[in-house]
């Protein structure tokens, strides 16, 4: 028999493990490192939007007792610099986006109150109509039609204003030459989506005319993007060009932007401006996330995130270099369109993410995946036909396996992305919303599901809320998602909120649910892993619910 050879041994016994070895140890140890301190920035952003909107609710409220306080109807020298009707449309829109509909009817019923005899709406108390004004007004108008009764008449008089400013040829005239798109030719193109939206929502076909006319003109005139156009216009031209399906001219308008950007992604408002208007930053956002410039977006919602005020709030502007006291920047001003349009260019990252990585989902689930499992024995306790509907359901991997099981079930797809939704398999009913604000009836299901939807939700206790009105009563809602324990140390977006058992547990717990939680495999794992929790909650009956 041979003597084995030590040189195969001599690397591990007398100079210690391999450089390979090592190379893979200390890369392991350096990785966990970075997602540990990516996981402690994180914590600090996967809840800004929802610190801005609970902000924005807060402004409603106290906006609401002011009115209601005052002897007199000139209440705007009271709320200025931060209430305009046109900022107040901007909250208003943002508001019912994220479901906080209550405190949307409340500044929706205020800024009908400001509106003048012709329809449109003003910048300042006993001023001229503006342009920019009226549209954001009626875009407010327009987001609560369904649950302000008065909203549609207020909308309807604003849009046939703005209809009335434009000429055969196209052009929009303001009302004065005081009014600020008077000065700024270009910035009459964000005029014109509030139009279009109530041409469809108000059944009003020659809005959608006088619209494309003014698309047409704004289109023939190129030269006018290549001046020195403020940034904010710029921004909000090419966000209403979004609005209005045209985004090629979006990107034309960006083009011809004179100036470069910083180093940290913000623009400046025009060659050698110090300070960043925080509203074009986020208008900016918006526009990245919707052209699909998805590091640009991000790169630049990051420093809104930075800017951020400990009580949610966005300053209007920031000054380079501009110190700090106890961590606040000093003397901020609370603006509430920046606000209002930093927490849409949150809710519009998530979805610019899925609209990218959309293809990249699994069409697919194995019959042995201990989630299929728990959502099939879920699935079967509620009845041999019952109405099931899977909020974020994506391609329909479940859903498809659901209809296997339970051919007599009705089945319903709920995503925010129609693409996704497009997938789904034939015999599933889809629709389009989204989980803050569901496109359904209360308590239309018998049971609702909620798949590694929570965790991408903005506002995830208001999802809750939303996923138990849905459901009828003594019906169930299932959620399967991540366990908050191993979020530190794994990889997600910086939006992404994993849950403790006992959260979620409490605000099912706040819609009378009594419910079970429990770990479940994932994957190819046959035992519970700890990473996937399923909350099983059933609702009470319709006696105890009314009480």
């Amino acid at each position: 028999m041979p003597t084995p050879s030590l040189a195969v041994h001599r690397p591990h016994t007398e100079h210690g493990p391999p450089a390979g070895l090592l190379r893979r140890l200390l890369g392991g140890a350096q990785r966990r490192v970075k997602r540990w301190h990516r996981s402690m920035l994180g914590h600090a952003r996967n809840d800004a939007a929802a610190r801005a909107v609970q902000w924005l609710a807060q402004w409603a409220a106290a906006t609401e007792v002011g009115w209601q306080s005052s002897p007199c109807h000139h209440l705007r020298h009271a709320l200025k610099p931060s209430f305009t009707p046109g900022s107040a449309g901007v909250a208003v829109a943002a508001l019912a986006e994220f479901g906080q509909l209550d405190a949307a009817a409340t500044l929706a019923y205020i800024i009908a109150r400001w509106q003048l005899p012709d329809g449109g709406f003003a910048a300042t108390d006993g001023g001229p109509p503006s342009l920019i004004e009226t549209s954001q007004a009626a875009a407010g108008l327009l987001a609560v039609l369904d649950h302000v009764p008065h909203a549609a008449a207020a909308a309807a008089r604003a849009c046939a204003y703005l209809a009335s400013r434009i000429e055969h040829s196209g052009q929009l005239l303001p009302e004065s030459p005081v009014a600020p798109e008077a000065w700024c030719e270009p910035a009459r193109l964000a005029c014109l989506p509030a139009l279009a939206a109530a041409a469809d929502r108000l059944d009003r076909p020659a809005w959608k005319v006088a619209c494309q006319r003014a698309v047409a003109w704004h289109a023939r005139r190129n030269g006018l993007w290549s001046g020195s156009v403020p940034m904010l216009w710029r921004a909000a031209a090419a966000a209403a060009c979004l609005e209005l399906a045209a985004p090629q001219c979006a990107q034309e308008i960006l083009r011809w932007v004179p100036w470069p950007c910083r180093g940290d992604g913000t623009y400046p408002e025009a060659p050698h401006a110090g300070q960043a208007n925080v509203v074009t930053q986020a208008l900016l956002a918006q526009v990245w996330f919707q052209l699909g410039e998805f590091e640009s977006g991000s790169r630049l919602l990051g420093w809104l995130c930075r800017q951020q005020l400990a009580c949610g709030a966005l300053p209007r502007a920031v000054v380079p270099g501009w110190p700090r006291l106890f961590g606040l920047r000093i003397s901020p001003l609370h603006d509430v369109a920046a606000t209002a349009r930093f927490a849409r260019a949150c809710q519009l990252q998530v979805r610019a993410h899925f609209s990218s990585h959309g293809h990249t989902l699994p069409q697919h689930i194995s019959p042995q995946d201990g989630r299929l499992e728990c959502v099939l024995s879920w699935a079967r306790r509620l009845g041999p036909a019952p109405c099931i509907a899977e909020v974020g359901c994506g391609p329909g991997r479940y859903l498809a396996r659901l209809r296997a099981a339970l051919p007599a079930a009705r089945l319903v797809g709920i995503d925010a992305d129609e693409h996704l939704i497009a997938r789904l398999p034939g015999g599933i009913e889809r629709r389009k919303g989204s989980v803050l604000r569901l496109p359904a009836a209360s308590g239309e299901f018998d049971g609702v599901l909620a798949i590694e939807s929570l965790e991408h939700c903005l506002l995830p206790q208001h999802a809750v809320r939303e996923l138990c009105r849905v459901t009828r009563p003594g019906g169930s809602v299932l959620i399967i998602d991540k366990h908050a324990a191993h979020q530190p140390l794994s990889l997600y977006q910086p939006w992404e909120r994993w849950f403790w058992p006992h959260e979620v547990s409490a605000w099912l717990a706040q819609c009378g649910c009594v419910t079970a939680v429990r770990s479940i495999a994932h994957g190819p794992h046959t035992r519970p892993t700890g990473l996937f929790l399923a909350w099983e909650a059933r609702l009470p009956a319709a006696a105890s619910r009314a009480a």
